[in-house]
């Protein structure tokens, strides 16, 4: 029993940032030039250990959550939690 309670203690959150690189231009502007309505152009990224871990142009990078260039998430959810450091 004691083991699992020091388990939980060292899970940690593991979460997914979503973006819409249009910031709602997509949604209002699609319908007009593309005859279908798309919703978003979709950033994802993978927040850890206090970092978000993202692909861009060049490679993968990380910073502090919601500090990247593409500014405060969309959505933010939380998918599951990690024992690997």
């Amino acid at each position: 029993k004691m083991e699992s309670v020091v388990e939980d203690e060292n899970k940690l959150l593991v979460q997914l940032h979503i973006y819409d690189l249009s910031r709602g231009m997509a949604k209002s502007l699609s319908p007009s030039l593309l005859g279908i309505t798309i919703d978003g152009i979709w950033h994802t990224a993978v927040v850890a250990y206090g970092r978000e871990i993202f692909f861009g142009g060049g490679g993968i990078f990380d910073a502090p959550p919601g500090c990247t260039h593409y500014g405060a998430p969309d959505h933010v959810y939380d998918i599951g939690h990690t024992h690997i450091p």
